[in-house]
């Protein structure tokens, strides 16, 4: 059975109830999500309501809910966020995490926070300045890669900041840095935030030594580069300490047709300096901004970027979505639980793992239903990473399948690749495009079955999909089998 089916089961029950900060768990619609098979349920802590959540040991089992009311971070003279909490046991790490996603521009927001004995203690967490609005708060406790620690925590008399409704409108160029929505996500562990150079707001960004740490946003209308008279981006950055590489990226994503396009550009020194890309013929339109600073393979240099005034091209309405299957991917067939590794599948049980870790950006896939069957549709990001929540030893199955719905009729360049990694960093990949066999086709389910070879992998922790046909993609029945145990010919 899919995780992420009973997530939404039980996201469609809490839904309609879910509540506004502040939380003493009084109330039922309070009850966070356990995920990662975190158990969390309201408990009685002598005549106190409090949330209880035991732990699975997983790397970043969690409990979260979504806000009936976005919680506003923006206000950084009140965007502190407090709360109680007790370890019940003192068997954990003392590693926690507090993040708020779902947010109205920019990306989601975390803070660390530790705990120690089995006291109860107060968590005061002073968010910083340039946020935005969330929807949804998830707790991680004993969180972190190699952190298995396992403990009962209880929580309680959550509160801060205040609830708003409002709706931010995502932003569209030009950009002077002077309004909340235009703030920039830092990928990559780079921090990015509005501040002021002056009385002038800028974009700032902190590079983190990433060979491809970067600031993104996306657009409300898709910036147009298709008309080669009018496709020139300019923009101004500052190089503040100088001591960077010099050797940025400026990159368009999430096509209307076709593929990403980016342009090099070079800084010196710690002025101001304007830029000025003149992006080529025959593009497209482009939902997503991307800036690397300091890019590229062996480039760790490290500075702190400001970035202002960002013009050019035109805005048009971003593409109708794809319609998507009408029918529902084909049903596997029966196995034994011992001879299925199934990452996503009604027919089989899923094995445990952060099915959306991040490896490109948040939200890389979102579940849908298709003819009453879950099935995932792929978004806007280069890549999905699955991470399991213990690495398994697949070194005895023999194949992968899934299947796979794509919304195309032009495959020159698309792909689908798949990326096996073990807890060493070993990898495997396998490639499909419009050469390989099978090869990539539009408008009906391609049943993807190849024989690959596992043996070395005792200690498989990951799974990676390349995926450029974004927006336009789904898929369903991912698992690995032993092929001795059913006929290929069935799938």
């Amino acid at each position: 059975m899919k995780k992420t089916t009973l997530l939404l089961v039980l996201f469609a029950v809490n839904v309609g109830f879910s509540q506004s900060l502040p939380f003493d768990f009084s109330s039922a619609n309070q009850l966070m999500t356990g995920d990662g098979d975190a158990v969390v349920t309201i408990e009685k802590d002598g005549a106190n309501d409090v949330l209880q959540m035991i732990g699975s040991g997983g790397e970043w089992d969690n409990a979260q809910i979504n806000f009936a009311e976005n919680v506003d971070l923006s206000d950084d003279a009140n965007n502190t966020i407090t709360f109680k909490i007790k370890p019940v046991n003192g068997t954990g790490s003392g590693d926690h995490l507090l993040k708020f996603e779902s947010p109205a521009s920019g990306g989601d927001m975390e803070l660390a926070f530790t705990t120690t004995g089995t006291d109860w203690q107060t968590i005061s967490l002073d968010f910083g300045a340039g946020l935005s609005n969330y929807g949804k708060m998830v707790i991680f406790t004993d969180k972190g890669a190699g952190n298995n620690a396992v403990d009962t925590y209880l929580i309680d008399d959550i509160s801060g900041a205040k609830n708003i409704t409002e709706e931010v409108v995502l932003p569209n160029l030009p950009f002077d840095f002077s309004s909340a929505n235009q703030l920039m996500t830092g990928d990559g562990d780079a921090v990015v935030s509005i501040e002021q150079e002056g009385t002038n707001d800028v974009l700032q960004m902190i590079g983190s030594g990433g060979e491809w740490d970067n600031a993104q946003i996306n657009f409300g209308d898709n910036v147009d580069l298709s008309d080669d008279a009018n496709n020139t981006i300019t923009f101004k950055i500052k190089p503040v300490n100088g001591t960077g590489s010099g050797d940025h990226l400026l990159k368009f994503e999430s096509p209307a047709s076709g593929g990403d396009i980016e342009l090099a550009f070079t800084t010196t020194g710690t002025d101001w300096q304007t830029i000025s890309l003149d992006f080529g013929a025959g593009l497209s339109n482009y939902g997503k901004l991307v800036i690397f600073t300091d890019k590229g393979a062996g480039n760790n240099a490290v500075d702190t970027y400001l970035i202002d005034d960002i013009s050019g091209g035109t805005n048009v309405a971003p593409p109708t979505p794809a319609d998507g299957p009408s029918t529902a991917a084909p049903v596997p067939p029966a196995m034994n639980a011992s001879d299925v590794i199934s990452l996503y599948s009604d027919a089989y049980t899923d094995i445990a793992t952060n099915f959306d870790q991040g490896w490109c950006g948040a939200s890389s896939v979102e579940e849908v239903m298709v003819a009453g069957n879950a099935t995932m549709a792929y978004l806007n990001n280069e890549c999905q990473g699955i991470d399991f929540n213990a690495a398994i030893d697949a070194s005895s199955f023999t194949n992968m399948h899934v299947d796979v719905y794509i919304d195309e009729t032009d495959f020159v360049g698309k792909v689908f690749n798949v990326k096996f990694v073990r807890a060493n960093g070993d990898a495997l990949e396998v490639n499909f495009n419009d050469a390989s066999s099978p090869s990539l086709s539009g408008g009906a389910w391609i049943s993807i079955d190849v024989a690959v070879d596992l043996s070395a992998f005792t200690d498989l922790k990951q799974f990676g999909i390349t995926n450029n046909n974004k927006n336009n993609s789904w898929y369903d029945n991912l698992y690995f089998y032993k092929a001795a145990t059913a006929d290929v010919s069935d799938r």
